[in-house]
């Protein structure tokens, strides 16, 4: 919506460009879809020359949606970016249990280490506790682990992706 009303405002302010200065004619260039990749590659700050405002009131609008940009861009794109490379993002998630009769969960809540997460939940889905894989399907608890340290929570997650882990990764949960 931004984004058309942007082009919307540097599309009239163009065409509506005092008549004199062009010979009485409207500028042909400033169509609506050439206006809205106009304000989206500027808005990337990418730049087309191909088109750009020739009036004064486009030229000042151009400044201004451009510094908006660049301020979007310092305020919230470059902290996201840095949150998903330092993988903070790890452990955002949700738990909803099943609705059907079956496994209940398990809900861990503290600062435990990884190693002893790891420890835990190798014992709560050792196969000697389930007479069969159909037992363990039907009994298997579901285990949510609500840890506060985004290091932990990544160093679970590389555990998880052990091989030894296939049989109950599916049945864990990792929320911050």
């Amino acid at each position: 919506m931004f984004i058309f009303a942007s082009a919307a405002i540097v599309m009239t302010l163009e065409m509506l460009e005092e008549p004199g200065t062009r010979g009485g004619r409207l500028n042909p260039a400033w169509d609506l879809w050439p206006a809205i990749c106009y304000v989206f590659m500027s808005m990337l700050t990418v730049g087309n020359s191909s088109l750009v405002p020739e009036s004064v009131l486009g030229q000042l609008f151009a400044v201004a949606f451009l510094l908006w940009s660049i301020r979007h861009m310092i305020v919230w794109i470059i902290p996201l970016a840095k949150e998903l490379m330092a993988g903070k993002t790890v452990g955002l998630g949700v738990y909803r249990p099943p609705r059907r009769e079956g496994p209940k969960h398990l809900v861990i809540l503290g600062t435990a280490s990884a190693p002893m997460l790891w420890d835990f939940l190798r014992e709560t889905f050792h196969p000697n506790h389930f007479a069969s894989t159909q037992d363990f399907d039907k009994f298997a608890p579901h285990v949510v682990l609500m840890l506060p340290s985004q290091s932990t929570l990544a160093h679970v997650r590389t555990l998880l992706m052990r091989r030894e882990s296939l049989l109950f990764r599916s049945k864990v949960w990792l929320l911050q």
